[in-house]
């Protein structure tokens, strides 16, 4: 199987595109999907793939409007206790 990768994906691994915050990068894998036609626009929260993106907490639901203050605390959380490592 051949796949090519998209510029989009492409600078988003670059360093100067990890620098961009999660939610943006999140939002620009969101707008990918649309454009590919695997998502209807503004249909993203049906999208059975939409659910929890962080194990162990079930009621962060992404299209909620206080979701990424939360997500934010969540991870900060997870960090400072050591169960959350970054590079």
């Amino acid at each position: 199987m051949n796949c090519k990768i998209s510029p989009t994906i492409m600078y988003l691994r670059t360093k100067k595109g990890r620098t961009l915050s999660f939610a943006i990068r999140a939002n620009i894998l969101l707008a990918i999907q649309s454009r590919a036609g695997l998502v209807e626009v503004d249909q993203y929260a049906s999208h059975p793939l939409s659910g929890c993106l962080v194990p162990g907490y079930p009621e962060l639901k992404p299209f909620e409007v206080d979701y990424w203050d939360r997500f934010d605390r969540t991870v900060s959380a997870l960090k400072r206790d050591g169960i959350v490592k970054t590079k």
